[in-house]
């Protein structure tokens, strides 16, 4: 059979033996099914490219977060090694993110081919694994394409935030490839294969701390299909020896995860959610896992939590786990793929089955994306072996599969297109859960961020009759009230979104419109301080500012809009405000030079080409004042406004003739104004 040729510097960095391995696994054969299987994904879910970011964590990863926002550079590659933002500590997902940024920018569509991407880099390196360590080229295919095509792995694949999943694995399947190498060889003392396992696993516990499990994984791996673990003493002995440094790094990993989830406030407190609750959801969870590992209907992110459940559900539950657990490990030794199956699936989903439970939901489809591949291994190697003789025909092997394959295909064409906004994500999620009050939420912040005010405020509403104490719908119907014109609501529900968050700048600054709005100027100005003093927000400094004009603090009010100016320097409607400022003081020149830069950032902005045309009048400068209002003039000719100002401008500069077109023109366009009339008598004597 052809093999492909490797360049000639590949000998220099690899051993001879690993090259033979690599030449057998990437034979012409296997290329064809990795392109296939290529090319079937990227079919599958090209439409991503067309999604939006999902106001569900796409918003703290990437769309609204500054520090991604700034692209990859020294001061954003320290940042990522030193945050511990979304509870977690994985500096190489927020490189990722970072050099998305610096190359697309806010084109949501190709921060989702990048995850696309990865997922055919894994499924790709999950075939070759397989057909490394087995030899078997159609099973490792099919356990592969179950992999890449299930819609399971929707979640994983299809939402820019879980790079994390798509990245870890693709570090997790470099393990497994290179420790396959070392363990195939055999040698006699750790050789560069071992220590590239062991770099990779690295790289993927700072992707997604989920493979602090691996060390497990390739103990299980070392009973089947490697072949190594025969349970004697010496030989266990020294397998659990070569894996030290791995469970080093797992210790390491489970270390700092923990602080970091501590620090986020992710984890879930015991008060919350009692242990009662979190076994009795753990063994449920594994249920759910394989009915949808085996039927993927009603899949839906999030899934709310249920609390406690029925006593005979979760003891029926665990008797199956530990029925099957026990089956395993009896016939180990006739039917070996079936123990480290089993066990891979049990022992990966340990650190996210809610034990320590981070965030509301009860089990979530993405923490499959590793954990199936060792059950998915044992169907694949397991239905053959059980079949009668009289059935086992590779034809009808051929056919099962890939009726299994195409329904997979399928479904997860349908499962992708939930994912496309947030709006189809949580409105089938509600379609196929009950009480989700984290979709309700998500759902009113995505119609609030669309203006549909009304259905905004109706999903908030529905939330927080599902769990009251939830924080978030309050300021979601904040919001929602304040900007719809129900400004009464909007300050009855502020006060409540701070009592669960009393340091978030924008519940502050919105407050202290809704207050502003009111004429509430002390208590206005009060709610916008403690914005500013909780952020870099500008808009926090900004409104301040504003406040303090409307309470007479002319002074102070130049202080914050200075501030909010000093954070963006090209905030006009912070200039036009110092403006204002200036003016309400007399002080005409400071006022007319921030006027100007107002109009320099926007000179769309007509109320501030207003004010500068009145302040030029009050300085003295009628000429100046002229040449503002005739263009205001001339871009809204019907104003009656502009048409007197500009009379009032000319006739102050000695031009009366001219003046009086003009104020002649005012009272036409508005016949019964007193001091339009006044003006042409005075101009015309009469």
């Amino acid at each position: 059979m052809e093999s492909t040729k490797f360049p000639p510097l590949i000998p220099l960095a690899f051993p001879p033996k690993i090259l033979l391995l690599m030449r057998a696994a990437f034979d012409k054969k296997s290329w064809i099914i990795g392109l296939i299987l290529a090319g079937v994904i990227a079919v599958v879910y090209w439409p991503v490219r067309q999604f939006e970011f999902l106001i569900y964590d796409d918003t703290v990863y990437v769309s609204l977060n500054p520090h991604v926002q700034q692209g990859l550079n020294w001061a954003s590659f320290c940042w990522a090694f030193q945050t511990t933002d979304c509870s977690n500590w994985h500096p190489l997902t927020w490189l990722t993110h970072l050099l998305d940024w610096q190359l697309f920018q806010a084109d949501a569509g190709k921060h989702h081919l990048t995850n696309l991407a990865f997922h055919i880099a894994n499924s790709v390196l999950l075939f070759a694994v397989w057909r490394r360590m087995t030899g078997a080229v159609w099973r490792s295919a099919f356990v592969a394409a179950l992999f890449a095509l299930h819609p399971l792995r929707v979640e994983s694949v299809a939402w820019i935030a879980e790079r994390k999943d798509v990245l870890s694995t693709f570090f997790f399947m470099l393990t497994l490839w290179f420790y396959a190498g070392y363990a195939k060889i055999r040698p006699a003392k750790f050789s560069a294969p071992y220590w590239l396992a062991l770099f990779c696993f690295i790289l993927g516990l700072m992707s997604k701390p989920m493979l602090v499990t691996l060390p497990f994984v390739l103990l299980l791996l070392d009973y089947w299909p490697l072949n190594r673990l025969t349970f004697d003493f010496p030989t266990a002995k020294k397998l659990l020896v070569e894996k030290i440094p791995f469970f080093i790094l797992t210790v390491a990993g489970c270390i700092v995860t923990v602080w970091a989830q501590k620090i986020g406030g992710a984890v879930t407190s015991l008060q919350k959610l009692p242990w009662g609750a979190r076994i009795s959801n753990a063994f449920l969870a594994y249920i759910h896992y394989l009915r949808t590992f085996f039927w993927p209907k009603d899949l839906a992110a999030p899934y709310p939590h249920p609390g406690y459940s029925p006593v005979w559900i979760v003891a029926s539950a665990a008797v199956f786990l530990v029925g099957v657990s026990v089956l395993a490990v009896v016939v180990r030794k006739k039917q070996r793929w079936l123990m480290p199956g089993w066990f891979w699936f049990l022992g990966m989903m340990v650190p996210v089955i809610g034990l320590l439970q981070v965030g509301a939901q009860a089990y979530a489809d993405r923490y499959t994306y590793v954990s199936m591949i060792g059950l998915t291994a044992a169907i694949a190697w397991g239905v053959p072996a059980l079949l009668p003789n009289w059935l086992f025909r590779p034809q009808l092997l051929g056919i099962g599969a890939g009726a299994i394959l195409l329904a997979c295909f399928m479904a997860t064409k349908q499962q992708v297109e939930y994912l496309r906004n947030t709006e189809t994500l949580f409105t089938h999620a509600l379609a196929v859960t009950k009480d989700n009050a984290l979709a309700h939420n998500n759902l009113g912040a995505y119609l609030l961020e669309h203006k549909r005010y009304a259905e905004a405020i109706e999903h908030c509403e529905e939330a927080l009759r599902i769990v009251p104490t939830y924080p978030d719908p309050h300021a979601t119907l904040a919001y929602s009230y304040g900007q719809s014109g129900h400004n009464k609501e909007a300050v009855r529900e502020y006060p409540l979104a701070l009592k669960y968050d009393p340091d978030n700048a924008n519940l502050h600054n919105g407050y202290g419109a809704a207050l502003a709005q009111e004429r509430r100027f002390a208590e206005a100005t009060e709610e916008f301080g403690a914005a500013a003093r909780h952020s870099s927000l500008p808009e926090a400094q900004a409104n301040w500012a504003l406040a303090c004009v409307q309470s007479g603090k002319f002074a102070e009010a130049v202080t914050h809009y200075e501030d909010a100016i000093k954070l963006r320097p090209n905030y006009a409607s912070a200039y036009s405000g110092l403006g204002t400022a200036y003016m309400r003081q007399n002080k005409f020149e400071e006022a007319i030079k921030n006027f100007q830069q107002s109009l320099q950032l926007d000179p769309s902005d007509l109320a501030t080409a207003v004010k500068l045309g009145d302040t030029y009048l009050q300085a003295g400068h009628p000429q100046d004042a002229a040449g503002i209002f005739r263009e205001l003039a001339r871009v809204q000719p019907e104003n009656f406004q502009w048409h007197y100002n500009l009379g009032v401008s000319l006739a102050q500069g000695g031009q009366n003739a001219k003046a009086l077109v003009e104020v002649q023109e005012a009272l036409r366009l508005n016949p019964n104004s007193a001091e339009a009339k006044a003006a042409v008598a005075q101009l015309t004597g009469k």
